[in-house]
Parts: C-alpha cells; sequence; structure tokens
C-alpha cells in the first residue's frame, strides 16, 4: 500500500497558490508531488473553485487568458435560444462557439431554472415517448365456459398449412 502524504502543513500553502492563479502542474512541480495526487487534495480539503482562471482545480494557466470567451455579451443571445429550445449545436454555430465550451458556459452561467427546463425539452424532442394502444379489455369468462378461438381473438382460426403435422412429406 503507498504511504498517504499529509497534506496538512502545505493546505495553506496550496490555497494561496491558487488564489494567485497557479496551475495543478506548477503547484504540483512546486511541491515536489504528483498532479494527481495533489489533484484529490484539492477536491478532498474544498479548495476547489479558488482559481481564478476559471477552472475547479486551476487547471487553466494565465497564459491562457487570450483563448477564453466572454460570455457576458452572449448570454442574451444563449438564454433566448435556450428559450426557444434550440439544439447546441445550432446555439454553438450561431454564437460561433464550440460545442464543448457551450456546454461548459451552459453548466457555469445559465441559471439551473432554464437549464433544467431546456433540457428536459430537448430530451423530449429528441427522444419523444412513444403512443401506446389502450389494451382490450373483454368481460371475464363464465366459469367452466368453452373457450373457442372465435371468443378470444373475435375472428376464425388461421387455416392449417400443409406442411404441419407430417402432410406434405410423403408420410401419407
Amino acid at each position: 500500500m503507498t504511504a498517504r502524504h499529509d497534506w496538512s502543513p502545505y493546505i495553506p500553502e496550496v490555497e494561496t497558490m491558487l488564489r494567485a492563479g497557479k496551475t495543478r502542474r506548477e503547484i504540483a512541480s512546486h511541491l515536489g508531488v504528483k498532479e494527481t495526487s495533489l489533484s484529490s487534495m484539492i477536491g478532498r480539503h474544498g479548495l476547489a473553485g479558488l482559481s481564478p482562471n476559471g477552472s475547479a482545480t486551476g487547471g487553466s494557466s494565465p497564459q491562457n487568458t487570450h483563448n477564453r470567451i466572454d460570455w457576458a455579451p452572449l448570454m442574451p443571445a444563449l438564454l433566448e435560444m435556450m428559450e426557444r429550445v434550440e439544439s447546441a449545436t445550432v446555439i454553438a454555430k450561431k454564437l460561433g462557439v464550440s460545442p464543448a465550451s457551450l456546454s461548459a458556459a451552459m453548466e457555469r452561467q445559465v441559471p439551473k431554472a432554464i437549464r433544467t427546463k431546456w433540457k428536459k425539452a430537448r430530451q423530449e424532442a429528441t427522444h419523444p415517448k412513444k403512443e401506446r394502444a389502450e389494451p382490450v379489455l373483454r368481460d371475464p369468462l363464465e366459469p367452466f365456459s368453452d373457450v373457442s378461438w372465435r371468443a378470444l381473438f373475435d375472428g376464425n382460426p388461421p387455416p392449417v398449412p400443409d406442411c404441419a403435422f407430417g402432410r406434405d412429406r410423403g408420410l401419407h
């Protein structure tokens, strides 16, 4: 079993570095630990969401700020299209963003009530509920009554094919 790293002396330092905008890779190399164990510690000790980079674990570096999408001017159009229950690919094309960044923005910035309503409407639009015919219900038969094909299926039985019961095989 691997030894568990004691993070308690490093928590204030990691918190400060996260708030300063350092990435997980930079913090891990500074502390001399694996990036995965640092990520686990960030989640375990409630430090997720401290990074000003918009990433829960400090994954985005300050050098990538030119790549980020400013959603403030796009939000009114996004909310309007979500109210009209347009698909995510259509919304992404109209806004000129990738579907992945649109999905992330929807999860982070769109109010939960609107997001839930949109997801439910999209689910119904793409997977409509199948309408089933009502079952035909008949009154129960009398005890000890004869049950015939006609009584059960409202018609004559199908004809017996010639190949049934050895007919047509040269047995007779």
